[in-house]
């Protein structure tokens, strides 16, 4: 080996340093902000389902006038996350939910 070529070792460790941060920064976007966890909404429509990922498997239904926390939301807007006040998570559309105040 000469000298001043990395070990194939040493290049192993920078992909995993590389694939660590890519996986920690995804996390964080995934956590959601104090402000957007504070906030309060109410149910505008008689009824909608409550879905494990944005679109995919509903796992319940919501009744209005259920109340929710919202922890986060899709980049586009039309997908929110939230809790209920049994402490159930999950995603509904945006458009089930009622203006802020």
């Amino acid at each position: 080996m000469t000298q001043g070529a990395p070990s194939s070792a040493a290049a192993g460790a920078k992909v995993g340093l590389r694939r660590a941060a890519v996986v920690a920064a995804l996390l964080l976007a995934l956590v959601p902000t104090q402000a957007a966890a504070a906030q309060r909404r109410s149910m505008c429509v008689d009824q909608a389902a409550l879905y494990d990922a944005p679109g995919r498997i509903a796992v319940g239904h919501l009744y209005r006038p259920q109340r929710l926390a919202v922890l986060n939301r899709t980049s586009n807007g039309r997908w929110t996350y939230v809790r209920t006040a049994w402490d159930v998570e999950g995603w509904i559309r945006s458009s089930a939910l009622c203006r802020p105040r």
